[in-house]
């Protein structure tokens, strides 16, 4: 049995924490806030991430008890500058629950698993320092705050009557694209239902830099004051947004947030300390979806040390060394292909031109082709799937 310290009580480290307390490891979980907690997040769990949540013991029927109002997503919509939009059901459902809901349903998973939680707030996490000498494995999941960020977001919650024209968005996500605004996109979706109301999450989210992928070099940098700018135009020049503003009965407090989208170059680990979730930058780089691969996250870094500590090498030294290493590997051979094809398409997706071409495609391409980029983009199948 290792003694493991987990920082960040996280989807990511909630992952991590359940997944090696199941296998019978002692785990210390620090995390510097009380729970329930409010997080500024989508909120959006894709059919990979409600995956991930299954191997935990979390699966639909469980979900639907613990979490009452819970959104089932069904359908999902791509809307182009122009407006010309495409909808296509979903395989498999998704789901919208909000991150304090869904976060201290997998804080008391862990702690059912057996995990032991300490509230700390973690400045430094040092495989040097002594105050961790009696761990023999560090993961870091203390989130975008330890990671270089390269976009940003901003959203509030939305409550309307549970009336048309809202009840036909009960059940879909949507993301809306800018002609103003190259770099990013705005999304609606349902958060939580009710038998009176429906309660919206309306947002935005801008990546800023360069890149250059495989020759491929995007626009010019974005301001984190443009986040704001494409939040307002968002909310007067698209009619979706713009109704449910109107009819509101109660509006939530705005708030921004940084994100560390995945890059295909990423470190997932330092010195020694295992990098999950958004400490590792591991969002998704088109969508900005970071739930399911913080949660796969955590759970690979689980099988790595489960699987060292059962079959250890003869040098304990090595051992620590390599079973870091280990990850960066896993890393390379399953997310890094990942983040370059979502890359790559970002890039190619940017001029608006090609957002409406895209948009013709959806709508006058075969029906297959459609399946393959809403399946890909809503998170049901991999990039790879689509090329």
């Amino acid at each position: 049995m290792a003694q493991i310290a987990i920082v960040g009580a996280g989807p990511a480290g909630a992952s991590a924490g359940w997944h090696l307390a199941m296998r019978g490891h002692a785990v210390t979980w620090f995390d510097r806030a009380n729970f329930p907690r409010d997080k500024v997040c989508g909120d959006w769990l894709t059919p990979m991430a409600l995956h991930e949540l299954a191997r935990q013991g979390l699966n639909a029927e469980a979900l639907a008890h613990q979490v009452p109002h819970q959104v089932i997503i069904r359908q999902t919509e791509l809307v182009a500058p122009s407006g010309r939009s495409s909808r296509h059901p979903l395989d498999t459902p998704g789901r919208c629950i909000p991150r304090r809901t869904l976060d201290h349903l997998l804080m008391c998973n862990a702690l059912q698993a057996g995990c032991t939680f300490v509230r700390k707030d973690v400045r430094r996490l040092d495989r040097q320092d002594p105050a961790w000498s009696d761990f023999d494995h560090l993961i870091d999941a203390r989130g975008a705050a330890v990671s270089p960020t390269n976009a940003m977001g901003l959203r509030a919650y939305w409550t309307v009557p549970k009336i048309a024209p809202f009840t036909d968005r009960a059940a879909q996500v949507s993301l809306i694209t800018d002609r103003q605004h190259l770099r990013g996109y705005g999304w609606v979706f349902p958060v939580e239902s009710t038998d009176q109301f429906l309660r919206f999450n309306i947002g935005v989210g801008l990546w800023k830099g360069r890149e250059r992928v495989q020759g491929l070099t995007a626009g010019p940098t974005v301001s984190p004051p443009s986040v704001t700018a494409f939040f307002e135009r968002f909310l007067d020049s698209h009619p979706i947004p713009r109704a449910i503003a109107r009819q509101a009965v109660e509006v939530g407090k705005r708030a921004g947030y940084p994100l560390s989208l995945g890059r295909p170059q990423a470190q997932v680990s330092r010195d020694g300390v295992f990098l999950i979730g958004d400490a590792a930058g591991l969002a998704d780089p088109l969508t900005g979806d970071g739930i399911g691969n913080a949660l796969a996250s955590g759970r690979n870094v689980a099988e790595i040390i489960d699987a060292q500590e059962t079959d250890p090498p003869s040098s304990a030294l090595s051992g620590k060394q390599d079973v870091t290493q280990r990850w960066q590997d896993r890393f390379d051979r399953h997310f890094r292909p990942e983040f370059r094809r979502a890359v790559v398409l970002r890039s190619m997706l940017t001029p608006t031109m090609s957002k409406e071409l895209a948009a013709c495609v959806l709508n006058l391409g075969p029906q297959r082709l459609r399946s393959a980029i809403h399946r890909t983009l809503f998170g049901q199948t991999p990039y790879r799937d689509l090329f």
